[in-house]
């Protein structure tokens, strides 16, 4: 039997959710969710880093979006880069070139080296003052472009991102969860952030920086190191920290959006979320084991505007588990239900929410069919998440693409093609 206690907590976990969620919309309505001057009267070159690995045919639909893009098709330039894709991924980048002639560079490494010296190989290739990274299963919003390259108009601004949102909303029950948590994460939570002068982490699937910034921190990204581990994954995350370090401003324009497609199946899932759990783990450490500097380049307030949540977590989570070591097996099942129960009420508000607001905020959005549903995927996410937080704990020198089969990692040499 769940008691009272756990009632009350239960209320007051959907309470501060729900009102949480409410109050971030609300805080962007009424400020647009931007501190700073958007100027679309400058049109710079701007180059499109796309890395490329395993996305067979569907990358075609990828670059067509970035193409059919309403900036000036002679100030942008798509440099794809394939790493040794084991599929025919190269072949169709080989098509692509045929249809856009000079406006697409393609070329591939020699050994398949992870997407974030993927990008370093691409960016040498480019002739842009803007690079806008991106993921090969993303399809760019007509004004994207335009949107990101408006947000450089103050020059302490060094990276910009954009709002990332759900593709394939309705293939199954995972999907739509995942669509909500895009939206939860995207839309709202990083408003607060984008109102300071940081934010700690600008989705890879559209994130434009700065060239010069690029090549000031391209040593950083190469060698990337935690705790004497080289570290693959979690480049965006790395990326707008660094960033942040070498004292350049960053924030969110939520007026540029892309979708992405996401994982269909409990394993790729799984896969992904344990990559990003490993990112998301980490980061907060190195934080505290460079405290000063974060305070010193970034500001007091905006490193503890995301790391204090993140180490509040992370304790929550170490406690839990010490709980459940000290009481077993049934106070893990109740403890699971009741989250679970959270969770559930929770998802189905925030479906809700998400369609009523997702697609006026980006309009191209799917809604949600059967929100009801979200309240059984909720359940299995609460279930999974402390398991892949735990396992994140104990395999930092994993790493790779993380919902892509792929070769195993090797260490990176020449470009081996280009055209």
């Amino acid at each position: 039997m769940l008691n009272v206690g756990n009632y009350f907590f239960l209320k007051a976990l959907l309470f501060i959710a729900a009102f949480g969620a409410i109050g971030q919309y609300l805080l962007r309505l009424t400020t647009g969710g931007c501190r700073y001057q958007l100027d679309y009267t400058r049109q710079p070159m701007v180059s499109v880093l796309l890395p490329v690995f395993n996305e067979s045919e569907k990358i075609l639909d990828t670059i067509a979006s970035i193409m059919s893009s309403s900036w000036p098709h002679d100030r942008l330039e798509v440099i794809a880069w394939d790493d040794c894709s084991k599929d025919d991924s190269y072949e169709w980048l080989e098509h692509a070139k045929t249809l856009y002639g000079d406006r697409l560079i393609i070329g591939r490494n020699a050994t398949n080296s992870g997407k974030h010296l993927t990008l370093i190989n691409a960016s040498y290739q480019s002739k842009g003052e803007i690079f806008i990274v991106m993921d090969s299963d993303c399809i760019f919003d007509k004004n994207a472009v335009k949107e990101l390259a408006a947000g450089f108009t103050d020059p302490e601004v060094g990276a910009v991102g954009g709002a990332v949102g759900v593709r394939n909303v309705n293939d199954n029950v995972l999907t739509k969860a995942q669509a909500v948590a895009y939206f939860k994460a995207f839309q709202l939570n990083k408003v607060s952030q984008s109102l300071g002068k940081y934010v700690a982490c600008i989705s890879g699937c559209m994130f434009a920086v700065r060239a010069c910034v690029y090549r000031e921190i391209e040593s950083d990204i190469s060698e990337h190191i935690v705790l004497g581990v080289p570290v693959r994954y979690g480049e965006d995350r790395y990326m707008s920290h660094v960033i942040g370090l070498h004292g350049w401003r960053t924030f969110i324009n939520f007026r540029a959006f892309c979708w992405t497609t996401v994982p269909t199946t409990i394993g790729d899932f799984i896969s992904q979320q344990q990559r990003w759990c490993r990112s998301g783990s980490l980061d907060p450490i190195w934080t505290i084991l460079n405290l000063r500097t974060n305070f010193k380049k970034i500001g007091v307030l905006p490193t503890l505007t995301w790391l204090l949540p993140a180490m509040c977590a992370s304790i929550a989570l170490f406690v839990f588990l010490v709980a459940v070591m000290a009481n077993g097996f049934v106070f893990f099942v109740k403890s699971l239900t009741v989250s679970g129960f959270a969770g559930g009420v929770l998802f189905v508000f925030l479906g809700l929410f998400y369609n009523l607001m997702a697609p006026r905020m980006a309009p191209g959005t799917e809604k949600i069919r059967n929100v009801v549903e979200l309240f059984f995927a909720a359940t299995i996410w609460h279930a999974i998440f402390p398991v892949l937080t735990g396992v994140a704990w104990l395999t930092f020198d994993q790493g790779g693409w993380g919902t892509r089969t792929e070769a195993a990692p090797q260490q990176p040499e020449s470009v081996s093609q280009q055209q």
